[in-house]
């Protein structure tokens, strides 16, 4: 590997050679998919020694893509409504670490305070985020610093308390929404009030902008983008499909750097016969686990 500005400076390089000045096709091998978005116009994807695909950034994105990522941040829970929540629960400053599964069952959600001991003996944060197929069971930030203060002195702060209450209560009502409106929806991560859902299937992109634009308000949403399957995504759903031979995605991935990697093509229209063949254009193929670097030399070439 080289360090960032090395590597900004290859880019920079290849991208007059190859665009700018129009002097020569270039044909670029790499496992990278953000080098191949930025320097290629023609991206190739091979697998197992055999191009699956070939054409355009938003070709691939268009053709192979699986849907649509959903990131989003929800508004943080203002002191004005924490402090009347807990004047309307009657709750002391502190709270006390056996009294929370009781005020979560006199509130009619009992299931608060299992995703709280659940998450407590997950093996990592990201796992107790997902871990319930959607749901989300970590918490966030508040559902961590409320099971470090059960653990640390049994005493939890009830404007804490409060805060994750209403994190989780306003993250089951959008994942209700999305599953709604998008069918399939599935939670990727959560870091605090930060999601990520995979949306598999999107009627159009403005119809999914005005819905959400409609219901930010309700939903509490501070910010929300919606964007393609990414390239690197694409490329290891090509890996998963063979991932037998090699063991999953981060095999295949390893398998490619060690004896393939991956390649990335760019270009404007290639000839059949060889796309280095044409002037002022930058070509590369993107291989996982190929069988040898010179068997994907004689194949991208």
């Amino acid at each position: 590997g080289v360090d960032p500005a090395a590597r900004r400076l290859m880019w920079n390089v290849i991208s007059a050679v190859s665009t700018t000045m129009q002097q020569c096709s270039v044909m670029l091998t790499t496992h990278n998919m953000e080098e191949a978005e930025a320097l290629c116009s023609r991206i190739g994807i091979m697998v197992g020694g055999r191009l699956r695909c070939i054409g355009s950034n938003q070709h691939l994105k268009a053709r192979y893509g699986r849907g649509y990522q959903l990131e989003l941040r929800m508004e943080p829970p203002s002191e004005e409504v924490v402090g009347t929540m807990i004047r309307d629960w009657r709750l002391s400053e502190m709270l006390e670490a056996h009294t929370m599964p009781g005020i979560c069952t006199k509130m009619g959600r009992s299931d608060y305070w299992a995703r709280l001991v659940g998450a407590m003996g997950e093996g990592s944060e990201d796992q107790a985020e997902v871990s319930s197929g959607g749901a989300g069971t970590g918490g966030g930030e508040e559902g961590r610093s409320i099971r470090e203060a059960i653990e640390r002195d049994g005493l939890v702060p009830a404007r804490l308390f409060i805060q994750w209450w209403l994190l989780e209560e306003r993250n089951d009502k959008l994942r209700e929404f999305l599953l709604q409106h998008f069918s399939g929806a599935v939670l990727l991560e959560r870091h605090g009030r930060k999601l990520r859902w995979h949306l598999p299937s999107v009627e159009s992109l403005s119809s999914a902008f005005k819905l959400f634009e409609v219901a930010k308000q309700d939903l509490k949403l501070e910010d929300y983008g919606i964007s393609q399957t990414s390239l690197e995504q694409i490329f290891n759903g090509f890996a998963d499909e063979s991932g037998g031979s090699a063991g999953g995605a981060g095999n295949l991935l390893a398998a490619a750097s060690a004896s393939a990697s991956a390649a990335a093509a760019a270009a404007a229209p290639a000839p059949s016969s060889g796309a280095a063949a044409r002037s002022g254009s930058t070509v590369a193929a993107a291989a996982a686990a190929a069988p040898a670097p010179t068997t994907v030399e004689a194949q991208t070439a």
